[in-house]
């Protein structure tokens, strides 16, 4: 309904009654999803979010590959940026990509939704892929590089135990402010 997102308790009761149903049969809570697709424009990000996350931190097959599935099937859609938002907010540094994630990556990163794109190139640097890795450290090294996407590539780098890693982060640090 319109100004569910606005309520301060409706979306999180929402959420109290789709999690239970995840672990029984995730595509199922998935499907409704691109039912109504301003479903969530009213609901707020909190649901789709939620379930994102839920699912990738189970670390658990027969929910993350219906996760991994929708997100690569649905890579166009505005949902998939919230989603992706979910699975980033669940990332721990210890875990590994998922089996899979280079085709899910490879799927994302063709998708004519920039929040998605810039999304999907957020989560290729969480989940160590090269070619991300490279070119956040380009971007976090590159004085003519906006602050915004500078920032964002440094969330990536940061994240990576490598010496060339290291090496653009001391370069950042190292730098001379410039007074505006």
């Amino acid at each position: 309904q319109p100004g569910t997102a606005n309520d301060p308790q409706l979306p999180q009761l929402i959420w109290y009654a789709v999690e239970p149903l995840l672990t029984h049969d995730p595509r199922a809570v998935l499907a409704p999803l691109l039912d109504r697709p301003n479903r969530f424009e009213n609901g707020g990000p909190l649901v789709p979010r939620s379930i994102a996350r839920r699912l990738y931190t189970s670390n658990d097959p027969k929910l993350l590959t219906p996760l991994l599935d929708f997100l690569k099937t649905n890579k166009d859609k505005p949902i998939t940026a919230v989603m992706l938002d979910g699975i980033i907010a669940g990332h721990k540094k210890f875990m590994p990509p998922p089996p899979g994630s280079e085709e899910v990556l490879a799927a994302l990163q063709s998708s004519t939704d920039k929040s998605v794109l810039a999304k999907a190139k957020q989560l290729a640097g969480l989940w160590g892929a090269k070619a991300a890795v490279d070119l956040a450290i380009k971007t976090v090294t590159d004085p003519k590089t906006s602050d915004a996407d500078r920032i964002m590539a440094i969330n990536i780098v940061r994240n990576q135990k490598t010496d060339a890693a290291r090496a653009a982060l001391l370069s950042v640090l190292s730098a001379k402010i410039k007074p505006n």
